[in-house]
């Protein structure tokens, strides 16, 4: 085997492997030797089938799988004897492969850069330690009452609060709203759950009333093609429902599967405790990567930046489309601003 270097540029690492076709084909003899003995052919003995008639038979195959194995076993011998760190997978490029001459391939790699052993002895990152206020312990458990509350249809206007079950279709001109369109939607007046100024022209409706409501999307819009445009909704409202109080009590704790409302509070605390724990790691990890990173410079392989990249930037679009109000888009935001994040990450 021959290996060459054709490029060295940074970390990233280029060769040209040849395989002699010799070696190739004493490897496809060896194998179909191997089948002959294994594989039973009419009018034949067991181990007794002629080579030429396996090659004849297996050659194709047994061939394409050998060279698979030779470009697996010849890269990797390669890597190991220039005492190579791969950051990643290398990337192989066949030249010529054809029966009777010399395997023939382009090798890509990226290397792991030389990183010093870092020193922590003076680098003095602060831990917080917090404990959870119990003002947050009675958010959520207002949010899970909140939740648990029941609503029932009444007579007369909507106000501020009241639930509204209507029938919506939304446009922009001539052209739908994708995802506007709905039967039985409920909206909560007040909630801020919709485009600004909708919910507040639909207090004071009935049931069986019909509003048109006319907004303008923002200018940031996620649809570019509806951003800062004036958007006009037509909405029958089909029911006024008005929640009911309820108790915060040990009725409440035990309808969401607890003993009673203590119970509930100290899973409650429990679990805000383990978020706040959680995040502290987060920032701990955070200050100290920092800190190394001001300390300690070096190249980073381009190939994990980008793959940490493309994991950052599927994270925002998918976090995008979850606050998506009317229909489910992804942010057009310009992929090129989280490149300087995905190499600090790596």
């Amino acid at each position: 085997m021959q290996v060459t270097e054709t490029s060295a540029e940074g970390l990233k690492r280029e060769y040209t492997i040849t395989v002699p076709a010799g070696d190739l084909e004493a490897e496809i003899t060896r194998r179909l030797g191997e089948l002959g003995r294994q594989i039973r052919l009419p009018g034949f003995r067991p181990g007794k089938v002629p080579m030429q008639i396996l090659r004849t038979r297996f050659g194709a195959s047994v061939r394409g799988e050998v060279l698979q194995n030779t470009l697996q076993t010849s890269s990797t011998e390669a890597i190991s004897e220039r005492n190579l760190r791969p950051a990643l997978p290398p990337k192989v490029d066949i030249v010529s492969a054809g029966e009777g001459t010399d395997l023939e391939y382009k090798m890509a790699i990226e290397v792991l850069p030389d990183i010093p052993e870092p020193s922590f002895a003076d680098l003095g990152i602060e831990r917080l330690v917090v404990e959870v206020p119990e003002e947050e312990v009675e958010r959520e458990v207002e949010r899970i009452a909140e939740q648990h509350r029941k609503s029932e249809a009444v007579e007369g206007v909507a106000e501020n609060g009241d639930i509204l079950v209507a029938d919506i279709e939304g446009s922009v001109g001539d052209r739908e709203i994708p995802g506007a369109r709905g039967k039985d939607r409920q909206i909560v007046l007040g909630a801020g759950g919709s485009l600004p100024g909708f919910e507040e022209q639909l207090i004071g409706a009935a049931a069986g009333e019909h509003r048109t409501v006319k907004v303008t999307f923002p200018a940031d819009y996620a649809l570019e093609d509806f951003a800062g445009k004036e958007a006009v909704f037509e909405v029958d409202v089909k029911e006024v429902r008005r929640r009911l109080p309820i108790a915060i009590d040990d009725e409440l704790g035990r309808a969401v599967g607890f003993e009673d409302l203590a119970e509930l509070r100290q899973e409650l605390r429990r679990q805000l405790q383990r978020n706040y724990d959680a995040a502290s790691r987060l920032r701990l990890k955070r200050g100290l990567l920092d800190k190394l990173a001001e300390r300690y410079d070096f190249a980073v392989p381009p190939g994990m930046v980008e793959i940490e990249f493309e994991s950052i930037w599927s994270q925002h679009q998918a976090e995008q489309q979850a606050r998506a109000q009317i229909a489910d888009a992804a942010t057009a935001a310009a992929p090129s601003e989280g490149t300087g994040a995905a190499a600090a990450d790596v």
